[in-house]
C-alpha cells in the first residue's frame, strides 16, 4: 500500500502518518527523518544535505528527490509519505520513480482543518529542543511544565508560531498545495478528511479509507 498525506502545519499530519505506519506496517517517509538518516549515514548524498540543513536553507528539489528515492529503493515497497511531495517537480519525479519500480499510489489523503482551528493549535504548540517531540498545551500538555515527557529536553515555541506567522504559513501552504491536490484529484486518487476532530477520530475516518486497500 502506498499512501500520500497532505495537510498544513497543525493538521496532525505527522501524528496520522505514524498511526498509519504502525497500523498497516508501512514505511513512513518524512523529509525531516530522511534527511537526518542520510546525514547520519555519512554518504556523499548525506554530506550535500548536511550543508543545506546546517545552513538553515531549503534543500533544493533535485537533492530532496534523490534522498527520497534512495529511501524508496532501499525499503519495503509499502509507504506512507508525510511532507513529500511538496512541489509539482517532486510529484512528477515521484511518479517517474514509481513507474520505474512498477509501483503506484493507492490513495492521497488531504487532512482539511479550519483556519481558526489551525491558529489555535499552533499558538499552543511546543516542541522539544532535543528529540523534536511536539505537544499542545491545550490538548496534549507535558507532565511537567516546559519539559519533554520522552527525553526530558526543554520545550520551546517556534518564533513564527504567532497569529501573523501562522497565517502567513497557511497562505503559503495553500498556494503550493492546491496544484498538487488538483493533480491527484484529476487522477481520482484524492480523498478529503475532516481534520478538525480529535486525532483518534481522524484516524478512524482514515482507517475506513485504507482498509479497502488491505
Amino acid at each position: 500500500m502506498i499512501v500520500i498525506l497532505f495537510g498544513p502545519h497543525g493538521s496532525g499530519k505527522g501524528t496520522q502518518a505514524k498511526m498509519i505506519a504502525d497500523e498497516y506496517g508501512l514505511v513512513r517517509i518524512s523529509t525531516g527523518d530522511v534527511f537526518r538518516e542520510s546525514i547520519a549515514s555519512g554518504s556523499e548524498l548525506g554530506k550535500k544535505v548536511k550543508k543545506f540543513v546546517e545552513g538553515n536553507v531549503y534543500v533544493p528539489d533535485d537533492l530532496v528527490n534523490e534522498v527520497v528515492k534512495e529511501k524508496i529503493v532501499s525499503s519495503d515497497k509499502n509507504f506512507v509519505f508525510d511532507g513529500y511531495p511538496r512541489t509539482m517537480d517532486q510529484t512528477k519525479f515521484l511518479e517517474k520513480v514509481f513507474q520505474e519500480l512498477k509501483l503506484q499510489v493507492d490513495i492521497v489523503i488531504n487532512i482539511d482543518v479550519d483556519d481558526a482551528e489551525l491558529v489555535k493549535r499552533l499558538e499552543n504548540r511546543r516542541i522539544c529542543s532535543k528529540c523534536g517531540a511536539t505537544y499542545n498545551l491545550a490538548t496534549n500538555s507535558p507532565a511537567k511544565d516546559e519539559m519533554c515527557d520522552v527525553c526530558g529536553g526543554k520545550l520551546y515555541q517556534r518564533k513564527d508560531d504567532t497569529k501573523e506567522g501562522i497565517k502567513s504559513r497557511m497562505n503559503e501552504y495553500k498556494t503550493k498545495a492546491q496544484p498538487l491536490l488538483e493533480h491527484f484529484r484529476k487522477h481520482d486518487k484524492l480523498a478529503d478528511i475532516d481534520g478538525n476532530k480529535p486525532p483518534e477520530l481522524v484516524f478512524t475516518d482514515i482507517k475506513q479509507l485504507l482498509d479497502k486497500f488491505v
